[in-house]
């Protein structure tokens, strides 16, 4: 696996990842996005496919990130990942868990995480107004 790490502070979405999108070798076949909560929201996934031809991504918000040495503010952060081989991802998520519901979400997790007990997991989560 081969990793690129680029940034842009760019202030408006659109011109941010085209200016990522230029320093990619090629296309990633999976990328994990920190981008800055200025964006418009609504228009981020559809840039993401769009501009960096991304299918495989997780995106999340971040006020400030690392980008390589530096700390990035208002801007966006990417990790392009590059696999090797016959390495792929398989992509697990839930969104907009009620805290009533967490049991459910806890087994589903497990069950996923058992199937895939030989390869590297991952676990990103957030919480905020009562919502996983």
């Amino acid at each position: 696996m081969r990793v690129k790490i680029l940034t842009s502070n760019n202030p408006i979405l659109q011109l941010a990842l085209e200016e990522i999108a230029e320093n990619l070798p090629k296309t990633p076949d999976f990328a994990i996005l920190s981008m800055c909560p200025c964006y418009p929201q609504t228009d981020i996934p559809r840039c993401i496919t769009n501009i960096l031809k991304i299918n495989n991504y997780i995106a999340f918000n971040a006020v400030d990130a690392f980008g390589n040495t530096k700390i990035v503010n208002e801007g966006v952060v990417g990790i392009f990942f590059y696999f090797e081989g016959n390495t792929s991802v398989d992509l697990f998520y839930r969104s907009n868990i009620p805290q009533k519901n967490f049991s459910n979400l806890l087994e589903e997790t497990t069950r996923f995480l058992k199937e895939k007990e030989n390869q590297l997991n991952v676990i990103i989560g957030d919480y905020a107004n009562r919502i996983f």
